[in-house]
């Protein structure tokens, strides 16, 4: 299907006088998935933004009918993706996660494997086989525990101890990693992962420069009532943006895919292989975020890709 739109789009720059100039050009090759790896969804849209320029031609030239110009405009529009630039992208396939690029591991500890690709795990607590419903402001349990385990993490990181001073028992065990990351306000990320055993939590995402254990989260809740939580943390404190409460749990042997974006206005859509299942407006951090982050706060994950964009 998308050889046979690319083609369409060929022949009508034909009709407008341009086949010519085209057929010249050497750097045109097979429409390529918008989903497959970053090289190939630049050329895709090397190839939509060329499309754009010769439809504006033809359209300052008046050298078409306007509704086919129109119709062609909609054929970009469907192929056309704005987050253009980006930011980060591993799929941890070189086999480690120290270059190329670097992570830092802040707890915990973290390993690269050929099948699974970045795979960490932490026993899973015995606390934890609540799964939590909550949706309001975050006072559970589990839902304190997230902003205890990043801002524990952080100083722990920072102290060179085992435990830092303050702390109490109610802190699970994690295991935690981040790589600077400059993304704007902004962004999209997609994120393939695998949860191997029932009754984990994960949580990732991106954080500011003036409060590295806060930002906003993704977090999976595994257990009888499994969770995809979006969450806001400031300060360690947590409030629960928006969650769905998902019909079967995702230690079912598969990758999964969830998506996020955040536009210019603060609305923020969260996709669980591509169903949307969240939808919310936030305004709580406004500024550039420093890095990324994922935390897994007891279960056995995998990361095969993560990926961060921007729009270009």
């Amino acid at each position: 299907m998308r050889n046979l739109l690319f083609a369409t789009a060929l022949l009508a720059a034909t009709a407008l006088g341009y086949g010519t100039s085209l057929a010249q050009e050497s750097t045109y090759q097979q429409w390529s998935d918008p989903n497959a790896p970053a090289a190939e969804s630049a050329k895709v849209q090397e190839l939509v933004d060329k499309l754009r320029a010769l439809v504006d031609k033809a359209d300052q030239a008046r050298a078409a009918d306007p509704n086919f110009l129109r119709d062609l405009r909609a054929l970009a529009d469907t192929y056309d993706d704005p987050w253009g630039k980006s930011v980060l992208r591993d799929e941890f396939r070189d086999g480690n996660y120290t270059s190329n690029p670097t992570w830092s591991v802040i707890s915990g500890t973290f390993s690269v494997d050929a099948t699974y690709g970045l795979r960490s795990t932490v026993t899973v607590p015995a606390a934890s086989s609540s799964s939590g419903t909550s949706t309001g402001s975050g006072t559970g349990t589990s839902s304190q525990d997230i902003g205890i385990a990043l801002l524990q993490a952080f100083l722990n990181q920072a102290t060179k101890t085992n435990t830092a001073s303050g702390s109490t028992s109610s802190a699970p065990k994690s295991a935690m990693i981040a790589i600077g990351a400059g993304t704007p306000n902004a962004f999209r990320v997609q994120m393939e992962f695998g949860s191997l055993v029932s009754g984990g939590r994960f949580a990732y995402g991106l954080y500011p420069a003036s409060d590295t254990s806060g930002g906003y989260r993704i977090v999976y809740v595994s257990g009888s009532q499994p969770q995809i939580r979006l969450v806001a943390l400031k300060k360690a404190e947590q409030s629960v943006l928006g969650s769905k409460t998902l019909a079967a749990p995702l230690e079912d042997k598969k990758r999964h895919v969830i998506g996020w974006t955040r536009d210019e206005a603060g609305v923020m859509r969260v996709t669980l292989d591509g169903t949307e299942i969240i939808k919310v407006t936030d305004t709580i951090f406004r500024d550039r975020f420093a890095g990324f982050s994922m935390v897994n706060l007891g279960g056995d994950f995998v990361v095969r890709r993560v990926a961060i964009d921007a729009k270009g």
